[in-house]
């Protein structure tokens, strides 16, 4: 929902004298703007008083800009259109600073009102709802979906049962986009290649690339594997385009050779490893706790970050908040570690 404001007063008033401001829905606000014409009432949005209190803030354009995620000649250009509405100039302009002018000044204690007034009522607002709402809706890849949901189900539906988690196995580059457009509320995705100035990003777990094979393989015993020990040794490894089926494809042109197949279903590569047709390049923890399955580290290292992802000025309900301390914390790593995905090893699998 998008919000306008309606300034009430002659365009050639001091500030000191304009009488309100009031906030109404977008499609409300060509009815609200042309009951004031009259009085010479103008349209700005709420962004163009967030534009110019983080203007106050630093008076300086650039690191403004910086903190809004926006570039300096539009933030520029922003505070031009503003003060063109008002009719009168908001600061002071030298080559690196501003500051100022005394109209500013008023208007910052007004603009600073309402977006607090603003604020606050869309936070009562929307925790008007919270008690029904209590879903929280995360994406995860399929690679790394069992791992990290034994991380994260067990322990935290028992200390929060009346939460619900909606688990979307979903690719990273779709989970950052669904997140990004507000589809899903957290996306837990490989994030050394995404970025995106309208997500925040938190790590939550580090790990690695590395070769888990069958006991019986030739290359187990081994302490690391390189490009040149790997002979004609077959592979499955993760999907074509992703980042580190490209970080495999240069420095392991020959795991490149002789792959066999591309898959993120881990039990298709349970299939493969335990019938020794194949040994599989994954993320070390996958397998970590199956006893058929020995992990060997790949050299060259191939790091691999998992973060959180979340839109930017996204409401946080209190069940949202309450899976973010848990997805950030030391008990996510702890639990992953403890617990991953032990049904690999299940005898029950062919």
């Amino acid at each position: 929902m998008k919000y306008v404001i309606i300034y009430h007063g002659s365009g050639g008033e001091s500030p000191k004298k304009f009488v309100a401001v009031s906030f109404f829905k977008e499609e409300s606000a060509q009815l609200a703007s042309a009951a004031h014409t009259e009085t010479g009432g103008e349209r700005m949005t709420l962004n163009h008083l967030r534009y110019f209190l983080a203007a106050c803030r630093y008076l300086n354009i650039t690191q403004a800009a910086g903190e809004l995620h926006i570039s300096q000649p539009s933030l520029s250009y922003a505070l031009k259109e503003l003060e063109k509405e008002l009719g009168y100039d908001l600061f002071r302009r030298s080559n690196h600073r501003i500051s100022l002018t005394p109209e500013g000044e008023l208007f910052y204690e007004k603009a600073y009102e309402q977006i607090q007034s603003f604020d606050n009522f869309r936070t009562a607002s929307l925790e008007l709802g919270e008690k029904r709402v209590r879903t929280v809706r995360i994406g995860v890849p399929a690679i790394m979906g069992a791992l990290l949901i034994s991380g994260l189900l067990p322990q935290f539906s028992i200390d929060n049962p009346d939460i619900h988690l909606q688990i979307v196995e979903i690719p990273t580059f779709t989970g950052a986009k669904k997140a990004e457009e507000g589809e899903i509320d957290f996306s837990l995705a490989v994030v050394d290649d995404i970025r995106c100035e309208k997500l925040n990003q938190q790590i939550v777990y580090e790990t690695s690339l590395d070769m888990a094979g069958n006991k019986k393989n030739p290359l187990a015993p081994r302490e690391e594997v390189t490009n040149r020990q790997i002979g004609n040794q077959k592979f499955v490894v993760l999907p074509e385009g992703s980042h580190h089926y490209n970080q495999i494809s240069v420095h392991f042109s020959a795991i490149h050779a002789n792959t066999i197949m591309n898959t993120s279903q881990i039990d298709t590569m349970r299939y493969l490893l335990k019938h020794d047709i194949a040994a599989a390049i994954v993320y070390s923890d996958v397998f970590r706790n199956w006893d058929e399955v020995k992990i060997v580290p790949l050299e060259p290292r191939i790091e691999a970050k998992i973060g959180v992802l979340w839109k930017k000025e996204k409401f946080m309900t209190k069940p949202m908040r309450k899976v973010l301390e848990y997805l950030t914390s030391e008990n996510m790593t702890k639990d992953i570690r403890e617990h991953s995905y032990r049904v690999i090893g299940d005898e029950t699998a062919d």
